[in-house]
């Protein structure tokens, strides 16, 4: 499952925001953002931001 397209899910933000957040040298050099982002990620693994079910109606919505 792809973590970025999980967060997006959840937080109702697009795919390439995410991309361009995670990007951005301002972000990265934060110790608190690097956590965070390690929060995200940690949670998508025990699927806690989508279940399979969502994710499946997801990609079905989006010809994905």
């Amino acid at each position: 499952m792809n973590r970025i397209v999980v967060v997006c899910k959840k937080t109702q933000c697009s795919e390439s925001g995410i991309i361009n957040e995670t990007l951005m040298p301002s972000s990265v050099d934060e110790p608190s953002y690097l956590k965070l982002l390690g929060e995200r990620a940690a949670a998508a693994d025990r699927g806690e931001l989508a279940s399979e079910t969502e994710v499946t109606r997801f990609f079905a919505e989006h010809d994905v």
